[in-house]
């Protein structure tokens, strides 16, 4: 092969842990590279002229990377499950290199020796098998890149195409966990899940309350787990009849009846009673001191990661919590997390010149919301007011009701709520015409099922049924998000290739952050480089609407004690 050439790539393995299993062979434009000629790939795939094409690249980059024990510097990408991913958001469908052929080129796909043993001796049916899997590559690889020009796909692709490999890094790296801080954590919230509970039972039985019907001897008295016993104890202790227990009601008449710890102590429970279940999980799936978590590039509709094994998107914002994740010795977590993103975002989007306005001259968006929403000056507004502001502005750019405002707003009235959102897009104007506007996006059909396309400013669409208002309008804003957050992580992968960077790790992101792993000495100077990054990619992405990041350091995520 010569460095024009395109590499259809496809790995076979011992198993799906790249820290733990080994690459059984490589099959390339259908020939196939045994072990021992695998470190000859890795350096040709790194030629600045090769584009490597595979289906589910970040597992096969996975492996190269845990092989090879460093970063590999590929210039150009594509793969053709992401492409189809891209193609189909918002509808259901199976991305599998089997279901791809089929869809698109109609061809099946034998998948029987998927399973087999790949760690001894290979039969000649193996072979063969792995081989097919690169040489249908080609005709996908050809049928995608049409499909993605024809939709306008190709810029969003680019930017997906290249956050694969510091995603492969990610999974490869996995996060420090402090396992008996853990432990200690999980054995203390295990005693104030039984003092609560005893609290619960004491303070519904001095109201008085009793079962509704026979329970089994095991199962006597109040249960905190249960919906029927928390609505008939809501029921004896405030009066209330309610259908459902969530969160949402529990915080309401928490606020209303504050005076009454019953729905305050049950709120707690449950918070723990997820924090325990979360540390349970953690101590369990830790492997040599660390958590390896699973990340779905397009686990969300939106774009957005989702991850799994642990869930490392939803980690609460409990310091207790996330001080469990904590940097090897020598070493400081730096996160470098989008300032107002999602303001910005709409801002340009909307191209509303009052919000974009406040980000170019340095005003606090919510005193400004503020201001126009309680018809005073900047300097005149209250702490109460800003926060309720800050409410209306997160509620507002999702197309949120007055119903969201009230449940976000305590003690506010339907005419208040309504007023406050009639004001806020007063103030705003842009944006309301850009809401109104999502309404009338690109449609079409699919199947027999109408859809709109709304679409982020790279160009990422997703397929929403029209009736559909609130994913309508935070569709774009969200998929912006993932827009730049992935370019961003595309960026700083490609600057840390560079031999000088070896010894940085990139961890993880969460939302609209991204934490790394460096060394104590260097911790300023490479938190720089995280925060240029991401400023110069926002900076290019929302223009005319200015971006800013904000860095922390510290020996866990918790930033407790900060360098």
């Amino acid at each position: 092969m010569n460095p024009a050439d395109i590499i259809y790539m496809d790995l076979e393995t011992t198993g799906l842990n790249p820290r733990q299993d080994r690459i059984s062979l490589a099959s390339v434009n259908g020939m196939i590279f045994g072990e021992d000629e695998i470190d000859d790939l890795i350096r040709l795939i790194q030629e600045p002229d090769i584009t490597l094409v595979g289906h589910n690249l970040k597992f096969d980059i996975g492996f190269l990377y845990a092989r090879s024990g460093h970063r590999l510097s590929i210039a150009n990408l594509f793969d053709t499950m992401i492409a189809h991913q891209l193609l189909t958001a918002g509808l259901e469908t199976r991305s599998s290199l089997d279901n791809l052929t089929r869809y698109y080129l109609g061809i099946n796909l034998d998948k029987t020796l998927q399973k087999s043993d790949w760690s001894g001796n290979l039969s000649q049916g193996q072979l063969e098998y792995a081989a097919r899997d690169s040489l249908v590559l080609p005709s996908l690889h050809n049928l995608l890149s049409g499909l993605l020009q024809m939709h306008t796909l190709e810029k969003v692709a680019e930017i997906e195409f290249q956050a694969i490999p510091a995603i492969s890094e990610m999974e490869v790296n996995g996060v420090g966990l402090n396992f008996e801080a853990a432990r200690l954590l999980f054995e203390n919230l295990m005693k104030r899940k039984l003092d609560l509970e005893a609290e619960l039972i004491r303070l519904v039985e001095s109201y008085g309350w009793k079962p509704q019907e026979k329970k089994k001897a095991s199962k006597k008295g109040f249960n905190p787990r249960s919906n029927k016993d928390v609505v008939s104890a809501i029921q004896i202790i405030y009066g209330l009849n309610v259908d459902s227990c969530n969160h949402d009601n529990l915080e309401l008449i928490s606020r209303e009846y504050p005076d009454i710890q019953f729905a305050s102590a049950l709120l707690e429970y449950r918070d723990i009673e997820k924090q325990r279940g979360m540390l349970e999980g953690w101590i369990e799936q830790a492997e040599n001191g660390r958590l390896y978590p699973s990340y779905f590039q397009l686990g969300a509709d939106t774009g957005r990661f989702t991850s799994s094994k642990p869930n490392i998107q939803q980690i609460p914002r409990d310091s207790r919590i996330k001080g469990l994740f904590h940097a090897r010795s020598g070493y400081k977590l730096i996160e470098c997390d989008f300032s107002g993103i999602e303001l910005r975002i709409a801002a340009t989007l909307s191209g509303d010149s009052g919000l974009i306005r406040i980000f170019r001259e340095g005003l606090d968006p919510h005193k400004t919301t503020a201001s126009g929403v309680f018809h005073k000056p900047i300097e005149g507004v209250t702490p109460t007011e800003r926060q309720i502001a800050k409410s209306i502005n997160f509620g507002s750019i999702y197309g949120g009701s007055w119903r969201i405002l009230q449940k976000a707003i305590p003690g506010i009235e339907e005419k208040e709520a309504r007023r406050y959102l009639r004001d806020f897009f007063r103030t705003y104007p842009g944006l309301a015409e850009w809401q109104d506007s999502c309404e009338l996006c690109e449609k079409v059909e699919f199947g027999l099922q109408k859809y709109c396309m709304p679409r982020s400013l790279s160009g990422r669409y997703r397929f929403v049924e029209p009736k559909e208002r609130n994913k309508l309008l935070n569709t774009p804003v969200q998929a912006t998000g993932a827009d730049l957050l992935k370019a961003s992580l595309g960026a700083l992968y490609n600057a840390l290739c560079s031999p000088e960077y070896n010894d940085n790790r990139i961890l993880t992101c969460i939302h609209d952050s991204i934490i790394i792993e460096v060394p104590e000495d260097r911790a300023d100077e490479i938190g720089d480089l995280l925060r240029n990054i991401m400023v110069t990619t926002g900076n290019e992405m929302l223009f005319p609407t200015p971006c800013d990041a904000e860095i922390k350091i510290g020996n866990d995520w918790s930033f407790r004690e900060t360098s």
